[in-house]
């Protein structure tokens, strides 16, 4: 087996585990060290309910340590850096699974807040062993593609995004019809500056006023309405 073992480290490949799946069937991978030493790269899967990858590291650590009947057999931060940089790099990804220059913008906050946590003296382990999937309260994404993926699949129940994107990039297109947008439009200039405009030289004090002048004439006479009901469902706008 070491021999095997070895030959699969240096072809580079990755093993793929799915601990709740396993568990359920009362069986479980045995060898999160043996596969270590050898050089396998392990990433955590699931293809089942609940799709809480917190629950799935917790209850892979477990099954590693019964399976071996070793404690030290796997961490919390072993199977975290499976769900995260593991799965990375089984898909040849090195921008994704780390905080880091150059990495995707991919963010999820989780809540230690609750009583359920207990102490929380290492973050990872008090996240991996008391913690799950409902104590993530944002999750930042890297596109606006992978949250709709996530809305879709049922993985999150909001996503939080520019009206028009929301609206063009998902709503109005396949699959979209089952969501809407909800709520008053976010506008805080804290936050998101003073909206859209029109960029001229700041010498050109006069054009500047022609075109401020030229919009709300089409706003008075309607015509802007027109153009706006064309191609758009909200009011561009603004209030």
């Amino acid at each position: 087996m070491a021999r095997e073992l070895a030959l699969i480290g240096q072809s580079g490949a990755s093993a793929v585990i799915c601990p709740i799946v396993s568990g359920r069937h009362a069986k479980y991978f045995s060898g999160v060290r043996r596969f270590r030493e050898a050089g396998i790269n392990i990433s955590l899967g699931t293809d089942t309910y609940p799709s809480d990858m917190i629950q799935n590291m917790h209850v892979g650590a477990i099954l590693s340590r019964v399976e071996s009947g070793d404690i030290t057999e796997a961490s919390a931060a072993d199977y975290y850096n499976m769900a995260t940089l593991g799965g990375a790099r089984a898909l040849g990804r090195e921008d994704l699974g780390r905080l880091s220059p150059g990495a995707k913008a991919d963010i999820m906050v989780f809540d230690f807040d609750r009583i359920h946590s207990g102490q929380c003296s290492d973050p990872v382990t008090a996240m991996v062993i008391n913690g799950n999937g409902r104590d993530i309260q944002l999750i930042r994404y890297g596109s606006s593609d992978e949250a709709y993926l996530d809305l879709r699949s049922g993985r999150v129940d909001v996503v939080f995004s520019d009206v028009l994107a929301i609206q063009e990039g998902f709503i109005k297109r396949e699959g979209g019809d089952d969501f809407v947008m909800k709520g008053p439009l976010v506008t805080d200039s804290r936050w998101f500056g003073e909206g859209s405009g029109i960029a001229v030289r700041k010498q050109d004090v006069r054009l500047k006023e022609r075109l401020n002048q030229a919009i709300l004439a089409l706003r008075d006479n309607g015509e802007y309405q027109k153009i706006n009901a064309r191609y758009f469902d909200f009011d561009i706008y603004g209030e």
